[in-house]
């Protein structure tokens, strides 16, 4: 019987990785035996940052000997295999499933405006067309440009709130 263990996951890669060899040695699982494949739907890793750490995360990865597989979709995960696509399945024993860039979905009982799955806000990160409702974090939806949200990331939501605080705050002063 094969010890070959396969790790599946979107994102932060880096926890499982760096803590593999230590994780492996406390079982008595041989570490040249474990196999990890990092699954991302997008093209690429963090495509939500420049390219340059787009670049340096992908070297990271490649360094630690994850097999990246960018631009395909999880479409079913059983016990004994990931689909990823109708005809390759990946055999694996052991799953990570580390994604999470979408947005509780009780927002959708709300009345509030949704748009992409997300609480659809403007500048100031007020809900659109609500006067003194404001949204923030990864149920929200902050378009940065016509074509582009923000990242729905806990790095966003640290810059967000301190911004909303002020708008809050201002919003209150206007309108007392």
């Amino acid at each position: 019987m094969s010890c070959w263990r396969r790790f599946y996951w979107r994102r932060n890669a880096w926890r499982v990785c760096c803590g593999l060899p230590k994780l492996c040695k406390e079982h008595n699982i041989p570490f040249e035996k474990v196999k990890i494949v990092a699954i991302e739907a997008a093209p690429s890793v963090i495509p939500f940052f420049p390219k340059q750490s787009i670049e340096y995360t992908t070297e990271v990865l490649e360094k630690m000997n994850i097999e990246l597989i960018t631009g395909i979709k999880i479409l079913e995960c059983t016990p004994k295999k990931v689909v990823i696509d109708p005809n390759c399945d990946i055999p694996t024993r052991t799953l990570i499933w580390s994604c999470g860039v979408k947005g509780n979905t009780i927002v959708h009982h709300w009345s509030l405006p949704i748009e992409r799955g997300k609480i659809a806000v403007d500048s100031y990160l007020r809900v659109k067309n609500m006067k003194n409702v404001f949204s923030l974090g990864d149920c929200s939806l902050f378009m940065k440009d016509e074509k582009n949200a923000l990242a729905p990331t806990a790095q966003v939501a640290l810059q967000q709130a301190p911004v909303c605080a002020k708008n809050i705050i201002a919003s209150i002063q206007v309108n007392p």
